[in-house]
């Protein structure tokens, strides 16, 4: 069968044959793959545990945020106010990496 036919053939089937096709497709060439984890070996797991370093880096990226200059409200009226976050009721700017 050429490929075109069996283009046709599987357009005219439906819609849950089309799934079941797909998966059966999926399934087999997943099959083929080498596996990418190997059994009996083991492989290091990042966690946010004892990551004082990256605490380090986020408090000082936040302190150096609350020491921006915050916008002009009378210059940018569009950004708005949010009493909850102080006398200046604007977020802070992050700066960009």
């Amino acid at each position: 069968m050429v490929l075109s036919e069996l283009i046709a053939a599987l357009q005219e089937l439906p819609r849950a044959d089309k799934f079941y096709i797909v998966q059966t497709l999926i399934s087999e060439l997943a099959q083929q793959e080498e596996p990418l984890l190997k059994p009996g070996q083991s492989y290091p797991v990042w966690s946010p545990y004892d990551a004082f370093d990256a605490a380090d880096k986020m408090l000082k990226m936040l302190e150096t945020a609350k020491t921006k200059i915050m916008p002009d409200p009378e210059r940018y009226p569009y950004i708005p106010k949010d009493p909850a976050l102080g006398e200046a009721g604007f977020r802070p700017i992050l700066p960009c990496p």
